[in-house]
C-alpha cells in the first residue's frame, strides 16, 4: 500500500510539474508588465484625483476599468435631487477622463435613472453621428446602501475620419454581392452602420451588410463587416453563427 500511495504521489507531482512548465512564460512576463503598468496608473489616478477605493483593472484597452469609492470634494446628501447628481456625475466625469479612451467632445449623457438606490447615468461615444458596437460608454453611479460612487469606463479608441470619403451604401452592397458571387444570392441591404472592431484589433466604421436570397434580406443568410472607408471586406460569417469569422461557400 505504501509502495501505491508513493507511486500516485510521484505521478501527481509529475502532472503538476509538466503544467506549469506548458505555461508560455512570455505570457506571464507581458500580465506582470501591464499590471504593473496599470498599477502605476492607478496610484498616479488617485494622488491627481483625490479618489480612495478599489480600482479593476481593464487589461484590454489598458486603462482603469471599474472604480468603486469616493472622490474628494464630491458628495451626495439625503437631499440631493436630479440636479445634484448630474453636477456630481459631471465633476467625475471631468477627473476622469484624462485617464480614459474618451474625448468630451464626442460623449453625450443619457438621462439619470434611480433603480433600488442605485442612481446612474451613461456617458455615451458617439463619432460622426455613430455609435460604438459593444463599447463606448462611461457609466457614472452613485450607490447609496455603500455611499460610494461606481464608474465603469469602457470607452475605446476611435480613429479620425472623414465622412465625405466613406464609399456609399449601394457600393458596400455591391461589394458583398461580388463577393458572395453566386447566382442564389441577388439581394443585400446594409443593415446597420457602426464602429466596431469585429474581426480587427482595431476600430472602424462598417457597414453592416446582409446578403439572401429572400426577398427582404434584412434577415439574409450572410453578414458583411465593410469597412466604410476603404470597401474592405473585414470579416463575414453566416448570420446565424456570429462567432465565426468567415464563412467559405
Amino acid at each position: 500500500m505504501k509502495t501505491r500511495a508513493i507511486i500516485f504521489l510521484l505521478m501527481m507531482l509529475m502532472a503538476f510539474t509538466a503544467i506549469y512548465a506548458s505555461e508560455d512564460p512570455t505570457e506571464n512576463e507581458v500580465h506582470v508588465r501591464k499590471t504593473r503598468e496599470l498599477k502605476n496608473l492607478s496610484e498616479r489616478f488617485k494622488a491627481e484625483t483625490g479618489f480612495t477605493g478599489e480600482i479593476q483593472y481593464n487589461y484590454e484597452q489598458m486603462c482603469l476599468g471599474v472604480l468603486e469609492g469616493k472622490f474628494s470634494g464630491i458628495t451626495i446628501t439625503s437631499t440631493a435631487d436630479t440636479t445634484a447628481y448630474r453636477t456630481a456625475f459631471n465633476m467625475i466625469l471631468d477627473r476622469v477622463l484624462p485617464y480614459s479612451k474618451a474625448t468630451k467632445s464626442k460623449l453625450y449623457m443619457s438621462k439619470i435613472t434611480s433603480i433600488w438606490g442605485d442612481i446612474d447615468t451613461k456617458y455615451y461615444q458617439i463619432a460622426n453621428g455613430y455609435n460604438i458596437e459593444g463599447a463606448g460608454s462611461i457609466k457614472i453611479g452613485y450607490d447609496s446602501g455603500r455611499n460610494r460612487f461606481v464608474v465603469s469606463d469602457s470607452a475605446v479608441e476611435i480613429p479620425q475620419i472623414n465622412a465625405n470619403e466613406l464609399i456609399t451604401k449601394d457600393r458596400a452592397e455591391e461589394i458583398a454581392l461580388l463577393d458572395k458571387n453566386d447566382a442564389r444570392y441577388r439581394k443585400a441591404k446594409v443593415k446597420s452602420t457602426f464602429y466596431t472592431n469585429m474581426g480587427s484589433e482595431t476600430y472602424y466604421l462598417a457597414y453592416l451588410v446582409c446578403v439572401s436570397d429572400d426577398s427582404n434580406p434584412i434577415f439574409g443568410d450572410f453578414t458583411y463587416y465593410i469597412d466604410a472607408l476603404n470597401g474592405t471586406i473585414v470579416t463575414k460569417h453566416r448570420a446565424n453563427h456570429i462567432n465565426s469569422n468567415q464563412h467559405k461557400s
